[in-house]
């Protein structure tokens, strides 16, 4: 949720931005993703962003919503001093609420993302 901390043990299911197999201190607040005091500015004012390993290869990456617009988008790494990064879009949920990282039901050991519909029901990306 926007304006949290996500800390998680390097013996569970980290949030690894820098594929150290460690957890890094991620502070999501709208669009803007903070990693470690590095600030990446994903989309736009009134996007929302996740981050999670969504791919079970041991790194995280941000997802976005566009809830003007339903639009999630997936970047597929993290911008560096050298180049940007761009969004793919993955999806469309239409009135979109907003996003839910959560775990892999099957036990894969990676993130699911769950976008939040207008009635409340979460439908997974």
């Amino acid at each position: 949720p926007a304006g949290s901390s996500s800390r998680v043990p390097c013996d569970g299911p980290a949030v690894d931005i820098d594929g150290d197999g460690c957890d890094d201190d991620v502070r999501l607040d709208g669009e803007i993703v903070e990693v470690d005091g590095a600030r990446f500015a994903l989309g736009i004012a009134g996007d929302t962003a996740v981050v999670g390993d969504w791919d079970c290869d041991g790194i995280a990456t941000a997802r976005l919503l566009r809830a003007t617009s339903g639009e999630v988008f997936e970047f597929p790494s993290w911008a560096t001093a050298d180049s940007d990064t761009t969004g793919e879009l993955i999806g469309v949920v239409d009135g979109a609420l907003g996003v839910v990282r959560g775990d892999d039901p099957e036990g894969n050991g990676c993130d699911v993302l769950y976008v939040v519909g207008p009635d409340g029901t979460k439908e997974e990306l």
